[in-house]
Protein backbone atom coordinates (compact mmCIF):
# COMPACT_ATOMS: atom_id res chain seq x y z
CA UNK A 1 0.00 0.00 0.00
CA UNK A 2 1.10 3.13 -1.04
CA UNK A 3 -0.16 6.98 0.38
CA UNK A 4 -0.07 9.74 -2.58
CA UNK A 5 -0.14 13.43 -2.84
CA UNK A 6 -0.50 16.11 -5.29
CA UNK A 7 0.08 19.49 -5.30
CA UNK A 8 -1.36 22.94 -6.57
CA UNK A 9 -0.19 24.35 -9.82
CA UNK A 10 2.85 22.72 -9.86
CA UNK A 11 4.09 19.23 -11.75
CA UNK A 12 4.77 17.58 -8.22
CA UNK A 13 2.95 14.66 -6.47
CA UNK A 14 4.60 12.99 -3.95
CA UNK A 15 4.44 8.99 -2.61
CA UNK A 16 4.93 7.39 0.60
CA UNK A 17 4.73 3.51 1.63
CA UNK A 18 4.31 4.24 5.88
CA UNK A 19 2.72 8.04 5.86
CA UNK A 20 6.04 9.47 7.01
CA UNK A 21 8.85 9.30 4.94
CA UNK A 22 8.01 10.78 1.12
CA UNK A 23 9.61 10.75 -1.71
CA UNK A 24 8.55 13.64 -4.95
CA UNK A 25 7.80 12.33 -8.33
CA UNK A 26 6.83 14.27 -11.48
CA UNK A 27 3.21 14.52 -12.92
CA UNK A 28 2.66 14.96 -16.84
CA UNK A 29 1.52 18.29 -16.97
CA UNK A 30 1.21 20.96 -14.48
CA UNK A 31 -1.76 22.12 -13.30
CA UNK A 32 -3.63 22.71 -10.49
CA UNK A 33 -3.86 19.37 -9.11
CA UNK A 34 -6.92 19.57 -6.28
CA UNK A 35 -7.67 15.43 -5.46
CA UNK A 36 -6.13 12.01 -6.25
CA UNK A 37 -7.83 8.57 -4.83
CA UNK A 38 -6.66 5.03 -5.54
CA UNK A 39 -9.10 2.06 -7.21
CA UNK A 40 -9.59 -0.60 -9.20
CA UNK A 41 -5.74 -0.75 -9.09
CA UNK A 42 -4.57 2.81 -10.07
CA UNK A 43 -3.97 6.05 -9.02
CA UNK A 44 -6.13 9.07 -10.69
CA UNK A 45 -5.56 12.90 -9.95
CA UNK A 46 -7.70 15.52 -11.41
CA UNK A 47 -7.42 19.54 -11.67
CA UNK A 48 -8.98 22.38 -11.38
CA UNK A 49 -7.42 24.03 -14.54
CA UNK A 50 -7.22 21.23 -16.92
CA UNK A 51 -9.29 18.58 -18.07
CA UNK A 52 -6.64 16.07 -17.80
CA UNK A 53 -6.39 13.15 -16.15
CA UNK A 54 -3.39 11.56 -14.51
CA UNK A 55 -3.02 7.86 -14.07
CA UNK A 56 -0.66 5.64 -12.14
CA UNK A 57 -0.72 1.98 -11.57
CA UNK A 58 2.11 3.01 -8.33
CA UNK A 59 2.13 6.71 -7.66
CA UNK A 60 5.04 7.23 -8.82
CA UNK A 61 5.10 6.99 -12.76
CA UNK A 62 1.76 8.86 -14.77
CA UNK A 63 0.24 8.94 -17.53
CA UNK A 64 -1.97 10.81 -19.13
CA UNK A 65 -4.83 8.64 -20.42
CA UNK A 66 -8.30 10.49 -20.53
CA UNK A 67 -9.58 13.62 -20.36
CA UNK A 68 -12.84 15.54 -18.72
CA UNK A 69 -16.04 16.48 -20.63
CA UNK A 70 -14.80 20.28 -18.77
CA UNK A 71 -12.76 22.09 -16.46
CA UNK A 72 -13.59 22.85 -12.69
CA UNK A 73 -13.21 19.17 -11.15
CA UNK A 74 -12.82 19.18 -7.62
CA UNK A 75 -12.42 15.53 -6.34
CA UNK A 76 -12.60 11.96 -7.72
CA UNK A 77 -13.84 8.70 -5.82
CA UNK A 78 -14.01 5.53 -6.93
CA UNK A 79 -16.52 2.34 -6.47
CA UNK A 80 -18.57 0.17 -7.73
CA UNK A 81 -15.72 -0.60 -10.90
CA UNK A 82 -16.52 3.21 -11.52
CA UNK A 83 -14.84 6.40 -11.16
CA UNK A 84 -16.46 9.97 -10.34
CA UNK A 85 -15.44 13.71 -10.78
CA UNK A 86 -17.45 16.16 -9.69
CA UNK A 87 -16.87 19.92 -10.55
CA UNK A 88 -17.66 23.91 -9.20
CA UNK A 89 -19.55 26.64 -10.87
CA UNK A 90 -21.85 23.66 -12.54
CA UNK A 91 -25.80 23.69 -13.84
CA UNK A 92 -26.88 20.87 -12.91
CA UNK A 93 -26.23 18.64 -16.34
CA UNK A 94 -22.71 19.35 -15.72
CA UNK A 95 -21.87 18.61 -12.17
CA UNK A 96 -20.65 15.06 -13.12
CA UNK A 97 -18.87 12.76 -15.29
CA UNK A 98 -18.32 8.99 -14.95
CA UNK A 99 -15.86 6.93 -16.37
CA UNK A 100 -15.62 2.86 -16.07
CA UNK A 101 -11.92 2.52 -16.14
CA UNK A 102 -10.40 6.27 -15.90
CA UNK A 103 -8.56 5.32 -18.93
CA UNK A 104 -11.12 5.93 -21.74
CA UNK A 105 -13.91 7.91 -22.24
CA UNK A 106 -15.76 9.89 -19.42
CA UNK A 107 -19.10 10.71 -19.50
CA UNK A 108 -21.46 13.79 -18.55
CA UNK A 109 -25.06 12.91 -17.68
CA UNK A 110 -26.99 12.16 -20.84
CA UNK A 111 -30.83 12.28 -18.48
CA UNK A 112 -32.34 14.18 -16.07
CA UNK A 113 -31.82 11.46 -13.69
CA UNK A 114 -28.17 10.94 -14.67
CA UNK A 115 -28.02 14.70 -13.63
CA UNK A 116 -26.45 16.14 -10.04
CA UNK A 117 -29.82 17.39 -8.18
CA UNK A 118 -29.38 21.34 -8.16
CA UNK A 119 -26.62 23.68 -9.57
CA UNK A 120 -23.85 24.05 -7.38
CA UNK A 121 -20.40 24.16 -6.49
CA UNK A 122 -19.75 20.21 -6.02
CA UNK A 123 -16.81 20.13 -3.60
CA UNK A 124 -16.78 17.15 -2.75
CA UNK A 125 -17.52 12.92 -3.59
CA UNK A 126 -16.50 9.72 -1.97
CA UNK A 127 -17.96 6.15 -1.69
CA UNK A 128 -18.94 3.89 0.68
CA UNK A 129 -21.65 1.57 2.07
CA UNK A 130 -22.42 0.58 -1.27
CA UNK A 131 -23.07 4.64 -2.86
CA UNK A 132 -21.41 7.69 -4.12
CA UNK A 133 -21.77 10.69 -1.94
CA UNK A 134 -21.42 14.39 -2.87
CA UNK A 135 -21.73 17.76 -1.21
CA UNK A 136 -21.58 21.21 -2.22
CA UNK A 137 -20.13 24.32 -0.52
CA UNK A 138 -22.73 26.74 -1.22
CA UNK A 139 -25.64 24.57 -0.20
CA UNK A 140 -26.81 21.69 2.42
CA UNK A 141 -28.61 20.01 -0.69
CA UNK A 142 -26.48 16.49 -1.36
CA UNK A 143 -26.52 13.98 -3.59
CA UNK A 144 -26.30 10.27 -3.38
CA UNK A 145 -25.74 7.82 -6.24
CA UNK A 146 -25.88 4.05 -6.01
CA UNK A 147 -24.03 3.52 -9.27
CA UNK A 148 -22.47 6.84 -10.04
CA UNK A 149 -24.57 8.01 -12.98
CA UNK A 150 -28.15 8.05 -11.52
CA UNK A 151 -28.41 10.70 -8.82
CA UNK A 152 -30.76 11.26 -6.02
CA UNK A 153 -31.51 14.72 -3.96
CA UNK A 154 -30.61 14.16 0.36
CA UNK A 155 -30.15 17.00 2.98
CA UNK A 156 -26.89 17.38 4.33
CA UNK A 157 -26.82 18.25 8.26
CA UNK A 158 -29.72 18.47 10.14
CA UNK A 159 -34.01 19.25 8.58
CA UNK A 160 -34.01 22.02 10.98
CA UNK A 161 -32.07 24.94 8.48
CA UNK A 162 -29.44 25.51 11.43
CA UNK A 163 -26.50 24.21 9.88
CA UNK A 164 -24.36 26.34 7.31
CA UNK A 165 -25.39 25.94 3.53
CA UNK A 166 -22.33 23.95 2.41
CA UNK A 167 -19.74 21.47 3.06
CA UNK A 168 -16.49 21.18 1.44
CA UNK A 169 -15.12 17.36 1.38
CA UNK A 170 -16.97 14.30 2.32
CA UNK A 171 -15.12 10.91 3.08
CA UNK A 172 -16.15 7.51 4.59
CA UNK A 173 -14.61 5.40 7.23
CA UNK A 174 -15.59 2.96 9.99
CA UNK A 175 -19.18 3.06 9.07
CA UNK A 176 -19.69 6.83 9.09
CA UNK A 177 -19.49 9.27 6.40
CA UNK A 178 -18.70 12.59 7.63
CA UNK A 179 -19.01 15.97 6.19
CA UNK A 180 -16.94 18.80 6.90
CA UNK A 181 -16.75 22.75 6.72
CA UNK A 182 -14.55 24.94 8.14
CA UNK A 183 -15.83 25.12 12.38
CA UNK A 184 -18.60 22.56 11.96
CA UNK A 185 -19.18 18.31 10.71
CA UNK A 186 -22.04 16.34 9.48
CA UNK A 187 -22.13 12.98 10.27
CA UNK A 188 -23.78 10.37 8.64
CA UNK A 189 -24.54 6.70 9.75
CA UNK A 190 -25.70 5.14 6.89
CA UNK A 191 -27.50 8.00 4.80
CA UNK A 192 -28.87 9.95 7.98
CA UNK A 193 -27.17 12.79 8.53
CA UNK A 194 -26.88 14.39 12.14
CA UNK A 195 -24.90 17.49 13.01
CA UNK A 196 -21.79 17.69 14.96
CA UNK A 197 -20.02 20.57 16.40
CA UNK A 198 -16.55 20.32 16.52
Amino acid sequence: PRFVAVSPNSTTAAWSADGVNWNTTVLPESANWVSVTFGGGRFVAVADDTTTVAVSNDGEVWDITSTLTRTGANDVAYGMGRWVVVFDNSVSGDGVNYSPSALGEWSAPDNADEQLPTSANWSSVTWGQGAFVAVASDTNTGAISIDGVNWNSMTVGSPDSTDPAGYNKVRYGQGLFIATLEDTTAGITGYSYVAKSE
